[in-house]
C-alpha cells in the first residue's frame, strides 16, 4: 500500500514570498531610519497540498485529438443485451434496439495569472528573478489545488447510483454508504471496517480488484493510524517507513485498496438535517475518470506602449469527466472520534 499524505506537506526547495506585517511592494520599503534590514537569500515557503489528480485519473483514455483542438469528446458505451428464457414453440421477445449510451467530456475550465512589474523595479531590485520564480511556483501550486478540488468533485457527484447511498451494491442493495441527513458515523473503531464496504460495492459492480485507490479526508488519518488493522500489522513486525517527500510505504493494504491518499481538498459541508459536519471518502480506479490539461501557456510582455511595465502571465485550460461511473464508489460520512460503536 502506498500512502501519500496530501496536505501540509512541504515541497523540497519550495519558494514562497514571506508575508509580514506592513509588507511593501517590490522596490519600496518606506523605511525612515538609517538602519537597513538584511534580507535572507531564500524565501520562507508557503505550504500547499500536493496534487492527487495525476494518480487518480487517466489522460490516455481521452482522444489525442483534443490536444490540438475542440472542447468536447463523446464516448459511446456499448449496449446491454437482455437474455430471455426459451420455451419450445413459444413466441420470441425482441429488444427494440441495440441501445447504448453516450458520455460527454468537456474541456471547459480556464484560469490565468498576471503580475505587473515596473521596469525600474526590474532593474534595481536585487534577485528580482527569484521573485519571479517564486511567483510562478506559487501560481502552479494554486492551480494544482484547483484541479484536485475539481477532479474530486467530479468523482463525488458522478459515481454510479448503485455505488452510493443507503442501499448501495449493484447486486445486493444492502450497503449503507450514507446519504444527506443520514451520514455514516465513522470513528476510530469502525473506519477501516466500513472502508471494506466500499471494496465490496466495487466488486459487486464487477470492477477488477487491482489498481484500486482510496482518497480519504485528512481528519480520518488518525482513525486509520490507530485502527486495529494498523496496530496488528505493526505488532506483527511490519514498519511504516518514510520514503520521498509525502509518501509512506506499508506492506499491508486496506481491503483491496493498494493506494491510499489523504487529502484536505475533499469537499466538507454542514448537513443541516443531521446537524453534523460531513465529508466524503472516494474509491475506485484511475481509468474511471479522464483529465486533460489542453493548454498551458506562459508569456512575458515587455512592449507596453502605455507604460514602461512588463507583465508576467500564464493561461491554463483543462477539463475532464467520469467515463465509467460504476468504477467509482462514494461514502458520505461524519467523523466522531469520541464514539466506539461498531460499523453500521
Amino acid at each position: 500500500m502506498n500512502t501519500q499524505v496530501i496536505g501540509n506537506t512541504p515541497y523540497l526547495n519550495a519558494y514562497g514570498i514571506n508575508n509580514f506585517v506592513g509588507e511593501r511592494a517590490i522596490g519600496s520599503t518606506n523605511i525612515t531610519s538609517d538602519i537597513l534590514p538584511i534580507f535572507a537569500q531564500t524565501f520562507a515557503p508557503y505550504y500547499y497540498p500536493s496534487t492527487t489528480t495525476g494518480n487518480i485519473t487517466s489522460r490516455s483514455i481521452l482522444p489525442v485529438d483534443l490536444e490540438n483542438g475542440g472542447n468536447t469528446a463523446i464516448f459511446r458505451r456499448p449496449p446491454k443485451a437482455k437474455i430471455h428464457p426459451y420455451q419450445r414453440g413459444g413466441l420470441l421477445e425482441h429488444d427494440d434496439k441495440l441501445g447504448g449510451s453516450t458520455i460527454t467530456i468537456t474541456i471547459d475550465r480556464a484560469y490565468y495569472y498576471s503580475v505587473k512589474i515596473d521596469d525600474i523595479d526590474y532593474k534595481q531590485v536585487q534577485n528580482i528573478n527569484n521573485y519571479i520564480v517564486a511567483y510562478q511556483y506559487d501560481a502552479m501550486q494554486k492551480l494544482a489545488q484547483i484541479t484536485d478540488e475539481y477532479v474530486l468533485h467530479l468523482m463525488t457527484v458522478n459515481a454510479s447510483d448503485y455505488n452510493r447511498g443507503p442501499v448501495a451494491g449493484a447486486r445486493s442493495r444492502q450497503w449503507n454508504l450514507g446519504s444527506f441527513g443520514n451520514p455514516v458515523i465513522l470513528n476510530n473503531s469502525n473506519a477501516v471496517q466500513i472502508f471494506s464496504k466500499l471494496d465490496v460495492v466495487l466488486t459487486e459492480a464487477n470492477i477488477p480488484a487491482n489498481d484500486r485507490f482510496l482518497v480519504v479526508p485528512t481528519e480520518l488519518q488518525y482513525a486509520i493510524n490507530t485502527s486495529n488493522v494498523t496496530i496488528s500489522a505493526l505488532n506483527s513486525g511490519f514498519k511504516l517507513s518514510t520514503a520521498f517527500v509525502g509518501f509512506q510505504r506499508s506492506p499491508y493494504s486496506l481491503a483491496s485498496f493498494d493506494d491510499i491518499y489523504y487529502s484536505n481538498l475533499i469537499s466538507r459541508a454542514y448537513d443541516p438535517v443531521a446537524q453534523k459536519w460531513c465529508s466524503y471518502v472516494i474509491g475506485g480506479r484511475s481509468d474511471a475518470t479522464g483529465f486533460m490539461t489542453q493548454l498551458q501557456k506562459t508569456r512575458i510582455i515587455t512592449q507596453d506602449k502605455e507604460s514602461f511595465d512588463r507583465y508576467l502571465q500564464g493561461l491554463f485550460v483543462f477539463g475532464g469527466g467520469v467515463i465509467q461511473p460504476e468504477a467509482l464508489v462514494v461514502l458520505y460520512f461524519t467523523y466522531d472520534q469520541s464514539t466506539t460503536s461498531s460499523a453500521n
